[in-house]
This record gives C-alpha cells, sequence and structure tokens, in this order.
C-alpha cells in the first residue's frame, strides 16, 4: 500500500465525516440490477429505513439481515460499497447495534474511512466490506434453520475470501497484502462452523491457506531446537494491529501471521480436517515458525500452540512434531519468561503429547513422518551415514512411497528453499547408498533427474544449486561409492 491504512483515517473528524455520509447514501434501489433476482424485499427494507424512527431489537435484526444478504448477493464492487456505506449510517444511528455485532465504538470509529473511499480504494472496500459482512453473519447465526438465506450469503462471502487470497497470491500489487487480509479477515468468523470448515474443504482451502502461510514463514530461517529462546522484537505484536485488525505502522507481515495461524486453529477443530494440515505443509511451517530467531507475538505464538495442541489428537501429526524435533523446541520455550500465564500450560499440554508418543516412535518413523509433511530441515538423520546404510532399503517399502514423497517435493514448483535442498540431498544420499539406487530413481521417478539438472542453472538460491550439483554427480556416476576423493 501507497501509506498505511491508520494514517489515512488520522485526519478525519466527525463534522466532516457527517456531511460526506449524508452525500454518500446512494438509494438501494439504483443498484437493484447488482443484486440477486429475489432482493426486491431486502432492497425495500433498507429504502425504507427512517433514521427519525425508533426500531426495536428485533427490527434491527431484520434490517442487518436483510444487508446480510444484499452483501452476499452484490454483483459488483460498487452495489457492496452502497450496502457498506448503509450499514454504517445504520450502525451510527443505533450505536447499541455495536454490541449486537460484538464491536467497539473504536472498531465504529476506524470505518469513518467509508465517506473517503473513491473508485481507486478497491482493495480497501472488500476488506472492510467482508470484515462487516462476517460480523453480521456471525450477529445472526446463518445456521438457524430459519435463515437458509442467510446460509446462502456466508457461502457466498467464503467464495469471495478465498477468491481474495487466490488473487492476492499471484499478485505483486502494493496492496497485496491488504487483499490478504480481506480474504482472512471474513474466515475467523465464518469456519467457527463446522458446516462451513467443510465447505471450505471442498474448495481447496486449505491448501490456499497452506500457501498464505508459506509466503510468510518459508523464507524464515529456523534456529535450532537448542539454540537461546527467541525474542519478541518491540512493534512486531499487538501494537502493530489496529482495532480493525489492519496493519499498521509496524507493517503487514505479524498481521497476516496471526490472522492465518488463527484460521489454522478454527480448521484444526474438524477431526476429519487434520491430516490435511499435515498434507498440506501447515504443520511444518507451524513449527518452523515457531523456531524462528524471532517471534511476532505471544498472541501468534500462543495461537500456534492451541492449533497444535488440537493436532495432537492425530497420530500422524504428532509423528511430524516429533520428526521435527517439536518437543526440543518446546523445552527451549518453555524456559522464556511470557507475559501470557497460558503459555506455560499450553507448552506444558503439546509436550506431553510428544512424550507419550516419542516412547514408541524410531528414527525411521520419524523420517517417513518428515518426508509425509512435506516441510524439511537439517534434522540428523539426513546427513547422517549411519542412518541411510540402515535405511535406504525401507525408502522401497510399499509402492516407493518415501522415495516418491521426495521426488514430489523435488519436482513441486511451490516447494520452499530449505525444503528443497533437503529433498535435493536426500535423492543424491538414495543414489550413492541403494545398491540400484540409479536404476531405480530412473525407473519410478525419471522426472527428478531431470529437474535435479535443470535446478543446476535455475536454483533461485546459492544453497539450491550447490545441492544441485552434488546430487546430479551422484546420479549420473555408476558405483559412486567406489569413487575417491
Amino acid at each position: 500500500m501507497s501509506r498505511p491504512i491508520t494514517a489515512r483515517m488520522s485526519a478525519l473528524s466527525n463534522p466532516v465525516l457527517d456531511g460526506l455520509a449524508s452525500v454518500r447514501k446512494i438509494a438501494i434501489r439504483d443498484e437493484q440490477a447488482s443484486f440477486g433476482s429475489d432482493s426486491s424485499e431486502d432492497i425495500a427494507i433498507l429504502d425504507g429505513f427512517d433514521a427519525q424512527v425508533p426500531q426495536s431489537m428485533e427490527e434491527k435484526r431484520v434490517f442487518l439481515a436483510a444487508m446480510a444478504r444484499l452483501m452476499g448477493t452484490a454483483s459488483t464492487p460498487s452495489a457492496a460499497l452502497t450496502v457498506l456505506v448503509r450499514a454504517y449510517d445504520y450502525c451510527r444511528t443505533f450505536p447499541d447495534v455495536f454490541v449486537l455485532l460484538g464491536m467497539s465504538s473504536t472498531e465504529m470509529d476506524e470505518l469513518d474511512i467509508l465517506p473517503f473511499l473513491g473508485p481507486q480504494e478497491t482493495t480497501l472496500a472488500d476488506y472492510l466490506a467482508n470484515w462487516m459482512h462476517s460480523r453480521i453473519l456471525a450477529a445472526l447465526d446463518p445456521l438457524n434453520p430459519a435463515s437458509m438465506r442467510l446460509m446462502d450469503a456466508a457461502g457466498a462471502l467464503l467464495d469471495r475470501a478465498l477468491s481474495s487470497l487466490k488473487e492476492a497470491m499471484d499478485s505483486k500489487d502494493d496492496d497485496r497484502d491488504l487483499m490478504l487480509l480481506a480474504g482472512l479477515a471474513p474466515l475467523k468468523v465464518l469456519l467457527r462452523q463446522p458446516q462451513l470448515r467443510k465447505a471450505f474443504h471442498k474448495q481447496e482451502g486449505v491448501a490456499v491457506v497452506a500457501s498464505v502461510l508459506m509466503s510468510c514463514v518459508g523464507d524464515v530461517a529456523p534456529g535450532s531446537p537448542e539454540s537461546s529462546p527467541p525474542r519478541s522484537p518491540a512493534g512486531m505484536g499487538v501494537s502493530s494491529l489496529s482495532p480493525l485488525g489492519m496493519p499498521g505502522q509496524a507493517g503487514a507481515k505479524p498481521v497476516i501471521l496471526y490472522e492465518t495461524g488463527f484460521v489454522v486453529w478454527l480448521i484444526s477443530h474438524q477431526k476429519e480436517l487434520r491430516p490435511v494440515l499435515l498434507e498440506q505443509r501447515v504443520l511444518g511451517y507451524l513449527v518452523r515458525m515457531l523456531r524462528a530467531k524471532e517471534l511476532p507475538s505471544e498472541k501468534l505464538v500462543r495461537i500456534s500452540l492451541n492449533a497444535l495442541a488440537n493436532l495432537t489428537n492425530h497420530k500422524g501429526c504428532v509423528d511430524a512434531m516429533l520428526a521435527h524435533r517439536l518437543d526440543r523446541t518446546l523445552s527451549n520455550l518453555s524456559k522464556h519468561k511470557w507475559v501470557d500465564n497460558d503459555l506455560p500450560v499450553l507448552l506444558m499440554r503439546v509436550s506431553s503429547a510428544l512424550r507419550q508418543r516419542a516412547v514408541d516412535l524410531t528414527t525411521w518413523d520419524a523420517y517417513v513422518s518428515e518426508v509425509a509433511s512435506r516441510v524439511l530441515e537439517w534434522t540428523p538423520p539426513h546427513k547422517n551415514e549411519g542412518f541411510w546404510r540402515e535405511c535406504v532399503s525401507k525408502l522401497d517399502s510399499g509402492d516407493f512411497d518415501v522415495l516418491r514423497g521426495l521426488a514430489g517435493i523435488v519436482t513441486s514448483t511451490d516447494t520452499d528453499a530449505l525444503t528443497l535442498c533437503v529433498a535435493i540431498h536426500d535423492i543424491g544420499q538414495y543414489a550413492t547408498f541403494h545398491p540400484r539406487g540409479r536404476l531405480v530413481l530412473d525407473q519410478t521417478v525419471p522426472s527428478v533427474k531431470y529437474r535435479i539438472l535443470e535446478l543446476i542453472e535455475q536454483g533461485e538460491t546459492a544453497d539450491i544449486r550447490n545441492e544441485a550439483v552434488g546430487a546430479a554427480s551422484k546420479l549420473l556416476v555408476d558405483n559412486w561409492q567406489y569413487i575417491t576423493n
């Protein structure tokens, strides 16, 4: 963004806002063509609003429901903004609606930017519309059997949120971060409902959230599990969020990380989606974030630990945590002096679950779980020749499942740099220690050799290119083990 949102709001004054709001009052009926065919009744409700006539709480709910349905069917940004401005006016007229929506007066004050929005501020308008829409739906319980049209509106908002995230991941515009937040904000409300979590999964929403998380964490250099406790830099915690959850002067990344972590925590409540979080690399990136040399905030640590605590109910997830040496990381974090008194309890809860499983987990089991998580680091097995001599033939088990997993990581176009380096190295180790490694690779996963050769020239980092050179030399030489320096 050209300048922080909080800066855009700082010059507003209520008299000016009141005047601009009255100018911006556009009749909803003028936008009727931009709403669904059955929107006439809802438009009549909004058009008939008279600020001079008191309304009961039930009438206010009816009005908010009409706004929610119209927001859900709006087909143009202009139509959505029109409803949003009307919602703004309505809340200003009846301040007790703040309570109904679970909003503070400070949050509503930030909506005072609405009358200033011009045609070029579409991303900010989308963010505010999604944020307000999700608050209204949360207040009205769209899953009530008598509110099926509200459920349709919730589904429409879910679609818009995912579209915003996908568009943001492909964008290099200045407003990319705000586009991400426009998608994440409503998910924090919608995914509280199990039915909507299932709909979210059917639209491959977990993969989208994983991409957002990887964009923030994939390039983070993880510290050693035994390193000194990380410190939270000043200005990277709660103070970087405005009351509406938008980024302030400290930047957007810590805000996006927290919002994404909150969404992951909500998804982790769904039992059948826990293995999906493992498969889509979310678990691995949560662990990597906790091991970063600097943590953004205690809030982020807390939400990450809550998500991991839910995942300890899934055996595969626990194995992956141990493979990533989360137990040592938690032990290290427990030495930190936390302001949040709940953090030591969460650390103990997750650590206890890991200890119970660690008794039965072998080094090979841990390696398999790490490969399955698709987020690799330089854990001990990768460079341990004893491990490779003993376990290399196990990569052939099943239908060469573990070997195919490694090859898939190398050939994928969205693997982070560290994971890619480790996977390339392991392919080279397989070629070195397996009696028929080169032949098996050519017959089972032939594409991996060509991908490694490409990475010698095209690898994004020097580490990737160096690992590719090392692995390629092993893939192209017969009887590697007999080659001496």
